[in-house]
């Protein structure tokens, strides 16, 4: 039969809330002062913490980095079935035994579209990180006992 405890807990980075915690739960490795009846619950430990690699608050809405963007835009754009159906004609176009068309009058429309389009998604993904830089750079309270209101970065 499993104790419970009601515990202060942020979840998930969300508002505290009131969580039950069973001591089954409870990770007692490298405590060997505790026995069946108590255990030590970690809040607020900023060594505990990095030693178990906890997610950090940093905040990242951006789809692309400077490598990815061109891979990953090119992708995303030719997942889209009138961009795959133009990029077929166009490598149809090019064996000269089944067109007779030439391949610039599709080419030409084809990378309008993708530029036009990439030049958007480039634009959105850098207000993106601007808009991050400005979250994650806010200035945050922390709460102790020996100081009531601190202000840390974020």
């Amino acid at each position: 039969m499993a104790e419970t405890l009601p515990v202060d807990a942020d979840s998930k980075g969300d508002t505290l809330e009131t969580i039950t915690i069973t001591k089954d739960e409870v990770d007692t490795t490298g405590d060997d002062d505790l026995n069946e009846t108590s255990w030590i619950v970690k809040a607020n430990q900023i060594e505990y913490s990095i030693r178990r690699n906890y997610a950090t608050n940093v905040i990242s809405t951006s789809k692309y980095t400077l490598i990815t963007f061109i891979p990953k835009n090119l992708f995303i754009q030719f997942t889209r079935v009138a961009n795959l159906y133009f990029l077929i004609l166009l490598i149809l176009q090019v064996i000269p035994q089944i067109t007779s068309l030439t391949p610039i009058t599709t080419a030409i429309p084809l990378l309008l579209v993708l530029g036009i389009t990439a030049i958007k998604d480039l634009y959105d993904d850098i207000k993106r990180h601007q808009s991050d830089n400005t979250v994650n750079n806010r200035t945050a309270y922390v709460v102790e006992p020996a100081n009531p209101r601190t202000a840390v970065p974020w």
